[in-house]
């Protein structure tokens, strides 16, 4: 038997999960659950990236299309395809700048400056690397001192007070070939405003024409002088080739014989005649096309005449069919109106047939008489089946019962001891409720049941 290990020190890897089962099976659970949830996010980053990929190709294939096919449509067809581009490509714009605001208008402070600094670093300019001008290995050059020459050669023409050299403006102008300025001062004094040899000789050079100290001619003024020279000899060179070319010219004029002058060649005279004739035929050609201008202009005229006239007649029919329509409106309300009348009239008509029906049946029921109101009955109607003489007269003797041979409700039947009897009854009248039945109900019932009483002598009026 392997014996048992006692001890936190002598528990070893293999061990653990022999102790702590429990937990070991609470961080298993809990690494799966963090691995599910990075494999969730990483999905869901995968799928949003792809989509507003796919988002942002499907715009560009919609633009593509219509900008292929052109901003004014030929056709319904292309309108309605245009115009469901446009609202596709809307629904795009609006659902990337819907997610861009859902981030920007977020509670979470840390998603917002998340965002943002990502923003940030990704559209900030690019950096210009830092670059040593100089290597570690090499030498740092010296700064450059002017260096001052003690011994400067004067100008012959200097020396001696001729005039100093042209400034800047006057070598230009020599080369635009202008006059020289007016206030412009002699050689003589020019000469005399030279400074003295002792700034000569201190070694310092300017610019003609700076006011400075002068000294030998220096690369500018040298490089001035030759671009005089070069402008001077090419206009010498351009007069020499306007002599030759005038010397030349003289000379074939005076070549000229003059012995065939009074000849006249006939390709001359048809060439002046073809010139004449085409100024002729433009001459015609301008007066056929005012012509045509001018019978356009009556023809357009005319047209305009024509189709004013078309107007005026066009909005008289127009006026004419509108008052037409408007009679026939008020034809067909009137007709309407006499049919609403004449319906009316009917009905009333029929409802009058109706009720002189209704009087006639009951008057064929219950005679001319109709049947009775007694105050002794009230809400009664009563109609009498015998004769009062037939009856004592006792009102003791007199009771109402329901008709039993109908069963009709409203209906109920007077009674009324026979006279010269002491027991014997008989119905003297009928009595009908008028809250449940009407005279024709009454008539109609009398007819249905007046069989049963006719062995009595019917009172009538």
């Amino acid at each position: 038997v392997e014996p048992i290990r006692i001890g936190l020190g002598a528990a070893s890897a293999d061990s653990r999960p022999l102790m702590f089962p429990k937990l070991d099976r609470a961080r298993s659970r809990d690494s799966e659950r963090k691995s599910d949830q990075a494999e969730a996010i990483a999905g869901l980053c995968k799928t949003y990236n792809s989509t507003v990929t796919k988002l942002l190709y499907a715009f560009a294939g919609l633009k593509s299309a219509d900008d292929t096919e052109g901003k004014a449509a030929t056709s319904i067809s292309q309108a309605l395809a245009k115009a469901e581009r446009t609202t596709l490509m809307e629904q795009i714009t609006n659902s990337l700048s819907g997610g861009v605001e859902k981030v920007v208008r977020s509670d979470d402070v840390a998603l917002r400056g998340g965002v943002m600094r990502d923003l940030r670093a990704r559209f900030a300019p690019p950096e210009k690397p830092s670059v040593c001008e100089v290597g570690v290995q090499a030498a740092v050059p010296r700064e450059k001192r002017p260096s001052v020459r003690r011994s400067v050669s004067i100008d012959s023409s200097t020396a001696a007070g001729g005039p100093p050299a042209p400034s800047d403006d006057a070598l230009l102008a020599q080369l635009r070939g202008e006059a020289p300025a007016a206030d412009a001062k002699p050689a003589e004094v020019a000469a005399t405003a030279l400074p003295p040899p002792a700034a000569i000789t201190e070694g310092v050079r300017s610019r003609p024409g700076s006011g400075g100290p002068t000294g030998p001619k220096g690369m500018y003024e040298r490089q001035m002088e030759w671009e005089r020279k070069k402008q001077d000899k090419i206009h010498q060179e351009r007069l020499e080739k306007e002599n030759k070319e005038a010397a030349v010219v003289a000379q074939q004029k005076a070549r000229k014989s003059k012995l065939y002058s009074h000849v006249e060649s006939a390709m001359k005279r048809e060439r002046r005649a073809e010139e004449d004739g085409r100024v002729e035929r433009a001459e015609e050609a301008a007066e056929l096309a005012a012509a045509a201008r001018e019978a356009a202009e009556a023809k357009a005229r005319h047209e305009e005449a024509e189709r004013e006239r078309m107007q005026k007649v066009m909005q008289a029919a127009e006026m004419a069919r509108m008052d037409a329509e408007a009679r026939m409106e008020e034809a067909d309300a009137r007709a309407r109106e006499a049919e609403a009348r004449m319906k009316e009239a009917r009905r009333a008509q029929e409802a009058q047939a109706e009720i002189h029906k209704e009087e006639l049946e009951i008057r064929d029921a219950f005679g001319e008489g109709g049947l009775e109101a007694w105050p002794m009955f009230p809400g009664k109607k009563v109609w009498r089946v015998a004769d009062g003489s037939d009856f004592d007269g006792r009102v003791s003797q007199e009771f109402r019962v329901k008709d039993a041979g109908s069963a009709e409700p409203g209906v109920s039947l007077l009674m009324g001891r026979l006279a010269g009897s002491k027991s014997a009854t008989e119905v003297q009248c009928v009595l009908f409720d008028v809250k449940r039945m009407t005279d024709l109900d009454a008539a109609r019932w009398w007819e249905a049941n007046g069989h049963r009483f006719a062995r009595r002598k019917i009172f009538t009026r």
